[in-house]
């Protein structure tokens, strides 16, 4: 007979401040980054880091950020979170402070700077 699992997820917010302490306890014990994904809500930006906690289980990092605050890099723990921080800085403006840039920011061929985020949304905070 077949044995399922029931796969289980947990949620964590934190400050910018602890994501590098909190990766490499992640990468020292053996947790993969399953994905890293980004959404603009509410005049801030919510970030995700999805961790394989193994026996099926996923930990779910949530960073809230200003669009002016500066989020540490994750890509010298994770070398393939490169890509997705690229996404999250090319496509919604998330201010990634990027080590090994080898995209230069463009990852993606697009016209609009950051088209995930309205013109609107994109008034409401200052870019560089």
């Amino acid at each position: 007979m077949a044995t399922f699992h029931t796969p289980t997820q947990t949620w964590r917010e934190i400050e910018a401040s602890n994501l590098l302490p909190i990766a490499v306890d992640m990468r020292d014990n053996g947790r993969r980054l399953l994905q890293l994904f980004c959404t603009y809500v509410d005049k801030h930006f919510e970030v995700v880091y999805m961790f394989d906690m193994g026996d099926y289980s996923v930990e779910n990092i949530k960073l809230i950020c200003e669009p002016d605050e500066l989020v540490p890099s994750i890509g010298e723990l994770y070398p393939y979170a490169t890509p997705y921080e690229n996404e999250a800085i090319e496509l919604f403006g998330v201010k990634i402070n990027v080590k090994m840039d080898g995209y230069r920011h463009r990852l993606y061929r697009i016209e609009d700077e950051t088209p995930y985020v309205s013109p609107y949304e994109k008034a409401s905070f200052k870019r560089d």
